[in-house]
């Protein structure tokens, strides 16, 4: 814990507790806009954050003026804001599990402190709090459901179940109020390595014949079922099956829950119609992707 006689900063050079000192009290300043009754437009956010860091870094330097600290310097306070920035405008705790390579496939959280990871190897890892409350988490989720842009998602008691895109292509599910704590998990998608039915052989996913075979069928238009268990690699092979149309082919993708993302590969399809609100009358809902 810092004191008076503790040695300061060097001036110009954010410490780590800075960056969290700044970010804690920039919640706990805004807060109270974000919560029912009292929210801001997104469109506002970045103009409010701006405005409340500046207050903040005036009252940081009355602060060490008080104490006798040296001034905390523009490249500190632009490291500060850089840093505040993307743990309130991007994904925060979870940034590093989603970015590009992160080697991680999949986030599930209960509460703020129960947090496992999938690596793509399939191993899994439990890791530290990431989240100091539920009630963090729970901000977390309300606020990218706020900023998704496609669609207007609400969180809360009447509405507590979740399923939304993230910006990066990634697949958030959430649950609140019907279980003891929110429950949040994150399925990310290999769009890279893992699109066509050359990567799943190049991964010995499936062999040189099994590719052709299944290249056959889709070419012949003949309909398939891709079934297995979770986490089995089901969505990846529909996906390269549905990579594998035609590019000259109209395509419409029909999903309860949209993962195929097939209008990701423009240089595999000209044509692709993606469709999140048809809703099958089928007793098994699932994925279908055609030519049209």
């Amino acid at each position: 814990m810092a004191t008076d006689n503790a040695v300061p900063v060097a001036a110009d050079e954010a410490a780590p507790g800075d960056i969290d000192r700044f970010a804690q009290n920039l919640q706990a300043r805004i807060g109270e806009r974000l919560r029912p009754g009292g929210e801001v437009r997104s469109d506002d956010l970045r103009e409010l954050v701006d405005a409340e860091l500046k207050t903040l870094f005036h009252l940081e330097e009355q602060r060490r003026i008080n104490r006798g600290s040296g001034p905390l310097g523009q490249d500190a306070e632009a490291a500060i804001t850089r840093a505040v920035k993307d743990r309130y405008f991007s994904y925060g705790p979870l940034q590093t599990f989603l970015d590009p390579g992160s080697g991680i496939s999949e986030i599930n959280l209960t509460g703020g402190d129960q947090v496992w990871v999938t690596h793509v190897d399939g191993t899994r890892e439990h890791l530290p709090a990431l989240f100091e409350s539920d009630r963090e988490l729970e901000a977390w989720v309300e606020r990218h459901a706020r900023e998704s842009g496609r669609h207007e998602y609400r969180w809360d008691f009447a509405h507590p179940i979740l399923e939304m895109d993230l910006p990066n292509g990634d697949r958030l599910s959430a649950v609140r109020e019907v279980t003891p704590r929110p429950v949040v998990a994150i399925r990310r998608h290999d769009l890279v390595n893992l699109a066509t039915l050359d990567d799943l052989v190049r991964v010995r996913m499936i062999d040189d014949w099994t590719r052709g075979f299944l290249t056959a069928l889709v070419r012949a238009r003949k309909n398939l079922i891709v079934s297995g268990g979770t986490s089995a690699g089901k969505t990846t092979l529909a996906r390269a099956l549905g990579n594998t149309i035609p590019r000259w082919e109209r395509v419409l993708t029909v999903e309860d829950v949209a993962e195929l993302r097939l209008e990701y590969f423009s240089d595999l399809h000209d044509q692709v119609v993606r469709s999140d609100d048809v809703r099958p009358t089928a007793t098994v809902a699932g994925k279908w992707a055609w030519p049209r």
